[in-house]
């Protein structure tokens, strides 16, 4: 079990909503919260661990798991058992292969872990600036574009789903619940704590967007005890491999 949770602040505050929400989940769990405030500070943090987590960014998980000498985090958001629920053409690609072919129009996401928001590439200035900074050689996986009415995060751990959050859209159009519940029993057993996003089509089919490790996830109003589980339990998983 937790007894710290180092979480990165600025200032006075935590670094933004997500981090607001966890500190105050980790708080009401009787775990104690020690601010820090960059990545660099986490090398020097004291007891990382099983006992004590470091709760930010992706950058601030990745360099705890430097620290420790451990894997970092890694997560395929699209296992072969999930493909069923996506409804849609889907494959992997680099960024150069898909600019090599002008007239396309997809929606791309980068293998890396949050190394770039996904997007539809569809040739525009707007979207090669934003892929500028990007090598020809970043894997990305492509998929065909759909137009969805609202888009929800399904909230899991232990293969339970702890709750299910409007993000985008339309709020009187919800996820079909068997379907939600038929791709949660479908995924593979690790990790012990993610999130399956979901979009409803104007033809009222649920969707899957893409799977989300509960490290550094946004918590779009999950209830803060149980977005603080989910931390807690996905870093015991990453620290007593």
């Amino acid at each position: 079990m937790l007894k710290r949770a180092y979480v990165r602040y600025r200032d006075t505050l935590p670094d933004g909503a997500n981090l607001c929400a966890a500190a105050d989940g980790f708080s009401r769990l009787g775990v104690e919260i020690v601010p820090f405030y960059g990545f660099g500070d986490v090398a020097q943090l004291e007891g990382l661990g099983p006992e004590a987590c470091v709760c930010g960014y992706i950058c601030d998980v990745n360099a705890a798991m430097d620290a420790l000498g451990l894997p970092r985090p890694e997560l395929d958001d699209y296992p072969p058992e999930l493909h069923a629920f996506m409804g849609r053409d889907f494959g992997s690609s680099t960024l150069g292969e898909v600019k090599s072919h002008p007239g396309r129009h997809v929606f791309i996401k980068p293998k890396q872990q949050k190394l770039f928001t996904g997007l539809v590439w569809d040739n525009s200035h707007e979207t090669r600036v934003k892929l500028a900074s990007y090598p020809d050689e970043t894997a990305v996986y492509v998929s065909g574009v759909v137009d969805f009415v609202s888009e929800y995060r399904s909230f899991i751990l232990h293969n339970d789903i702890l709750d299910v959050r409007r993000y985008r859209g339309d709020w009187s159009v919800a996820p079909d619940h068997a379907t939600v519940k038929a791709a949660v029993a479908a995924c593979p057993p690790s990790p012990v704590a993610f999130a399956l996003d979901w979009g409803i089509t104007d033809d009222g089919r649920t969707l899957l967007v893409e799977r989300n490790d509960f490290t550094a996830l946004g918590h779009y109003g999950l209830r803060s005890e149980l977005y603080a589980q989910g931390i807690e339990a996905r870093w015991l998983e990453l620290t007593r491999r």
